[in-house]
């Protein structure tokens, strides 16, 4: 390992930096070269035809636990429900909306018509010579009391003088 790594350096001069490598006890000499000297990673960054043949079978060889492949495929088969669900709802959903847009035209035809109602009611009342006056909205207000018994005594006064008891 060592040695692998001292012929990475190359010596410059003979002095401090070889005695340093000496003590290592190597026994080898570095030579000064001037020509590159091949890249160790050059392997690494274009793999041969025996290390693509190498990695295939090893990729053959990896056995899938059952478990895994069993939630792969449930999780195949949610994923095609919610897809579906997610496409029925799109369908529901543009129903829906022109379902709303007809009712609101519906109303605002509605109440155009009794406008215009109560406009001719107005000019038919002004050629006889009257006054037209538009009905009053009825409102109903309805409470049901539970019992007269269990309230606290100003309630009850207020019911009995509202005549609601």
């Amino acid at each position: 390992m060592i040695s692998g790594i001292l012929h990475k350096f190359v010596l410059m001069s003979h002095d401090p930096l070889r005695a340093w490598i000496s003590s290592f006890n190597v026994g080898e000499a570095i030579a000064i070269t001037n020509s590159p000297s091949p890249s160790p990673l050059a392997s690494v960054d274009q793999p041969t035809q025996e290390h693509k043949l190498e990695m295939a079978q090893v990729e053959a060889k990896v056995v899938v636990p059952e478990s895994v492949l069993k939630k792969r495929k449930r999780e195949a088969e949610w994923a095609l429900a919610k897809k579906q669900e997610l496409e029925a709802a799109k369908k529901k959903s543009a129903k829906n909306r022109k379902l709303i847009f007809n009712r609101a035209k519906q109303y605002s035809k509605e109440y155009e018509q009794k406008e215009n109602e109560v406009i001719q009611l107005k000019r038919e009342a002004k050629l006889k010579g009257g006054f037209y006056v538009e009905p009053e909205v009825k409102l109903l207000f309805i409470v049901r009391i539970r019992g007269i018994n269990a309230m606290d005594l100003k309630t009850r006064k207020i019911l009995q003088l509202l005549r609601l008891r």
